[in-house]
């Protein structure tokens, strides 16, 4: 059986307590002689016990202690990179926004995988409600100064968002990641007289994972492969400037990167200018999809919007562009464009079109092959910039996980109707505690947009939001909210994240899900001829939950179904 990570494990009628490692072991010293009774808890397991005898201080004992499946899935959530002191602050929001109540674990790991100790602050999270904070903050004192990523384990889906920035107001932000791929793709890098990328991801595999970093031209050819990478142990973590990885090798015509592995892997690059006025992070995609949205458009007034498009499938992809406006209007449509197997395309958004009208609120991206794909949203000044990955989780049912409004930071949302047909869209607004503050219910034509703070959109100031739910009536929704700085310069992305259905909280995600979510689910599935024979069947992250729960659990993406 495969081992336990971050199991709670108690020594009964002691203060004994610790967790179990990246490889499920735990171990207690300097225990007096007795006899104990050792018991091991986590999410999606029963609880299990065993007894210790130990007669000398000095006498040895080793027990296991079998966990069994309660049959519920669990979730795991990574923080992977955090740096707290020396001029850096790091923030983690996470919410519930599903309808089942979360028993969760928070482990700590310093950068070779070592377990650092389990939050006792942070054990369960009901519904709508939300734990935020430095990251640290959740455990005892002086965490900050050993722990460099941390993983949350969850009975049920969660939501959350993490952020990290100088003292000096340099801010980079982006969701909770899951390491669900032995694939990520790095869509645009840049490391020149102006700017520097950086990369950071963690091996969530209980076995050692052979890891290959390759850099890439723009049409796709590998240019170098790093030299510094190789085996990560369990819970290793990497991160460093993108050429020290290569070494004297690294190409200066590189255009993006591809990480491959034989276990999962999670993280993020993160790029910016020299003088560290801008930042902005952005999570590395596992897979690829076909409907994707650019939702922050920033064209005019000192703005810029710049994208970068990569087909990850197997065949040349034909692309399709279309810009919207606020009342759902088609406002112009992209010029024709085609991407073989492997190759990007990056520029200013407007220069995609022909024609680029004004008021653009949010662009639609379709193609026949699987695209990775981010923008980045910035002011001429160099001042202010904030990227996010292209919006590819349309579903009847979104959450914005925090929401911030006081003297120093300001949420605006923004949800656009991607649908063919008018929408009635309810919009909740919740406190940190999970209560609802106010209800309100609008309607949405098809493609419109709405957008604007939780005080203008509900109609009244409500200071005590921490999040917000969208749910329409089966139409699908896109969106994200920004958070920005009152004062100065600084802002960070969010998209909104798809409320998934937990399958082991009474129904079925099967019986649960509403037809948007299915034809989404459906849309996302790809089936092709495996070279060694069978097909081999393949989705996007963002839909593995529900993928997976429609299958009852028995088929991963990358599996060949057909042999």
């Amino acid at each position: 059986p495969a081992p336990v990570v971050g199991a709670a494990i108690t020594v009964t009628n002691s203060s004994l307590q610790t967790t179990s490692g990246p490889d499920g072991t735990f171990r207690f010293q300097n225990v007096q002689p007795g006899t104990y009774q050792v018991q091991a808890a986590a999410p999606g397991y029963q609880s299990a016990t065993a007894q210790a005898a130990l007669s000398t201080a000095s006498a040895v004992q080793n027990i296991v202690l079998a966990v069994i499946p309660t049959g519920a899935r669990t979730y795991e959530y990574y923080l992977p990179h955090t740096a707290e002191g020396g001029g850096w602050w790091t923030f983690f929001a996470v919410t519930n926004a599903g309808y089942t109540g979360a028993d969760v674990t928070f482990t700590a790991f310093d950068a070779s995988g070592q377990f650092l100790g389990t939050s006792t602050k942070l054990v369960r999270i009901e519904i709508n409600q939300q734990f935020a904070g430095s990251p640290s903050s959740f455990f005892a004192s002086g965490m900050d100064a050993k722990a460099t990523w941390y993983k949350i384990t969850s009975s049920a889906p969660l939501s959350g968002i993490e952020m990290f920035g100088s003292t000096g107001g340099t801010l980079a932000a982006f969701p909770l990641t899951t390491a669900s791929s032995q694939s990520l793709f790095l869509p645009h890098v840049a490391v020149d007289s102006q700017w520097w990328t950086g990369i950071s991801f963690v091996s969530g595999w209980v076995r050692a994972a052979n890891v290959l970093m390759e850099a890439r031209d723009g049409a796709g050819s590998t240019l170098a492969s790093a030299s510094r990478l190789g085996v990560l142990k369990p819970g290793d973590k990497t991160v460093d400037q993108l050429q020290n990885y290569f070494g004297w090798d690294y190409p200066r015509a590189s255009q993006w990167v591809s990480i491959r592995s034989d276990g999962p892997i999670t993280g993020f690059e993160l790029f910016g200018t020299q003088d560290f006025q801008m930042m902005a992070a952005v999570p590395a995609a596992g897979s690829g999809a076909r409907r994707l949205f650019f939702p922050h458009v920033g064209t005019s007034g000192g703005w810029w919007t710049g994208v970068a498009m990569l087909n990850v499938g197997t065949t040349t992809a034909s692309l399709k562009l279309g810009a919207y406006g606020i009342d759902g209007s088609s406002l112009a449509v992209g010029r024709s464009l085609s991407l073989s197997p492997g190759q990007r395309t990056v520029d200013q958004l407007q220069n995609y079109f022909d024609q680029w009208p004004a008021n653009v609120k949010y662009v639609e991206l379709n193609s026949d092959s699987d695209l990775v794909a981010f923008e980045l949203v910035g002011n001429w000044d160099l001042r202010s910039m904030s990227g996010m990955t292209a919006f590819t989780s349309a579903g009847a049912e979104l959450a914005f996980p925090f929401i911030e409004s006081d003297a120093d930071w300001e949420t605006t949302l923004q949800f656009a109707n991607v649908s063919s047909a008018s929408a009635q869209v309810t919009l909740d607004a919740y406190d940190g505690s999970g209560a609802k503050l106010r209800e309100i219910t609008l309607n949405l034509p098809a493609r419109a947009v709405r957008e604007g703070t939780v005080k203008t959109l509900f109609g009244q100031a409500l200071s005590n939001t921490r999040s917000v739910r969208a749910r329409s009536n089966g139409s699908a929704l896109a969106g994200y909210s920004s958070l920005a700085r009152v004062k100065g310069s600084g802002f960070a992305d969010f998209p909104a994240q798809l409320v998934v259905q937990n399958a082991g909280a009474g129904t079925s995600a099967s019986a649960t899900a509403n037809i948007a979510n299915v034809s989404r689910v459906i849309d996302a599935v790809r089936f092709e001829p495996d070279p060694a024979g069978g097909v081999r069947v393949t989705w996007s992250s963002e839909v593995n939950a529900e993928v997976r729960s429609l299958a009852g659990d028995q088929v991963r993406s990358g599996d060949v179904i057909v042999s």
